[in-house]
């Protein structure tokens, strides 16, 4: 008979369990019910909302129109042309601008093959230097500058190899004198001195 009553209590306490459960999911699906209704009602709130902004912006917005701008050129405006005139003399006056530092850079290089030529000859005369004036200034040779411009570099490049020879000359002829000071050093050291320590 215990094992009855054993049985029938243990049955009770799963109907007691069974019951809490049934009521728990009572309350959990009055609860899910509730949050549904106020969404809704959250939902429609930002619906009228929505639509009442909506008239708002439309009630307050401004009618726009369009406006529309025509720009001609033609000859008649006087912008126009006052445009291309002011245009016209800029363009003028900067060319005449680079030409006038082209022409000073000409001159400039011209100078510098006069220095060096004069330089390259080792003197000048008077006579010499008119006629230098006179080939490149009004009676300006071209083939003769050129032929120049070539013998002075030919000449700058011998007198520069010839300079680089001449150093490497003296360099070795140190060399040879510090050599054969080091041999007569040598030879006159006599056998008999004492090794340096």
């Amino acid at each position: 008979m215990a094992r009855v009553y054993e049985g029938l209590a243990a049955i009770k306490n799963d109907m007691v369990s069974m019951d809490r459960k049934n009521s728990s999911q009572e309350r959990l699906g009055q609860v899910l019910s509730e949050m549904r209704n106020e969404q809704y009602q959250n939902q429609k709130k930002v619906e009228a909302l929505f639509c009442e902004t909506n008239d708002t912006i439309r009630k307050n917005a401004v009618k726009t129109s369009n406006i529309n701008h025509h720009f001609s050129l033609s000859v008649e405006s006087p912008y126009t042309l006052g445009s291309f005139s002011v245009m016209f003399a800029g363009i003028v006056a900067l060319s005449v601008a680079l030409y006038f530092s082209v022409r000073t850079d000409n001159a400039q290089a011209d100078n510098d093959l006069k220095y060096r030529y004069i330089k390259m000859k080792g003197e000048a005369t008077p006579e010499q230097l008119v006629e230098l004036e006179n080939l490149f200034g009004p009676n300006r040779d071209n083939e003769r500058i050129r032929q120049m411009r070539e013998d002075v570099e030919d000449y700058e490049e011998a007198v520069q190899r010839q300079t680089t020879l001449t150093e490497q000359a003296r360099l070795k002829e140190q060399a040879a004198r510090e050599l054969d000071s080091k041999a007569k050093f040598i030879k006159d050291k006599s056998i008999t001195d004492e090794p340096k320590k």
